[in-house]
């Protein structure tokens, strides 16, 4: 949930917002929100979110689409104003803004789907590659996570480009930075592979105790 310095800013950006409003509008909207709790103030903007997005717009089928796939979890459509002949755009049917928002099987999903799209779309448009690119945070155009995947033809560099300026970094803080990653994903392994002892042995536990009730019902 929301901390109380969250919802107090966003009371004030929604305040703002709807002071641009006819004025007989007003009033109701300005006293429902000064109202609102946390949790229910969470839970009016992420609704107010969907509305507006236009990936969630494309998966309750409000917009019009080009839709190569669709199951349970996801959406994959042709990106209307491509980067290249034949950009699809994989979509959660869920609000999410982060792939760090998916469970890993959903993650897991996600990206297989990309496997299986991937060759289809090389075979029908003869493309020479394609690239896999995800926008998150500052640069996120529409705030709900999408896969891109775009075709690379030879002309295309004047059309497509992910080059950023190269330059030698200091070595202090690469050794900084990469020492830090790897401490976290080291506290995460060691977490994980506790977490998987612990379910390891309540299974051996549980048939442990299956058979000692089996043998049990078969004494005399």
């Amino acid at each position: 949930m929301i901390s109380d310095e969250e919802a107090k800013e966003i009371k004030k950006q929604l305040l703002e917002q709807i002071s641009k409003l006819p004025k007989e509008q007003v009033p109701g909207l300005k006293e429902k929100i000064e109202s609102m709790g946390n949790k229910e103030l969470e839970q009016f903007v992420k609704q107010q979110t969907k509305q507006t997005c236009i990936f969630c717009q494309i998966v309750q089928g409000k917009a019009k689409t080009y839709k190569v796939y669709e199951d349970n979890n996801f959406v994959a459509v042709l990106d209307i104003m491509p980067a290249t002949k034949g950009h699809t755009i994989i979509i959660p049917k869920k609000h999410v803004q982060f792939l760090t928002q998916l469970s890993d099987d959903e993650t897991k999903e996600f990206f297989l789907l990309a496997k299986k799209i991937i060759p289809i779309i090389i075979q029908i448009t003869k493309c020479q590659g394609i690239d896999l690119y995800i926008s998150q945070g500052i640069k996120q155009r529409i705030p709900h996570l999408a896969l891109n995947l775009i075709p690379r033809y030879p002309d295309d560099k004047d059309k497509v480009s992910f080059d950023w300026e190269r330059k030698p970094a200091q070595e202090k803080e690469l050794q900084e930075i990469s020492k830090q990653i790897s401490i976290v994903l080291n506290q995460i392994a060691e977490r994980e592979h506790s977490q998987k002892q612990e379910t390891i042995q309540k299974e051996e536990e549980s048939e442990a105790q299956k058979m000692i009730k089996h043998v049990h019902e078969r004494m005399p």
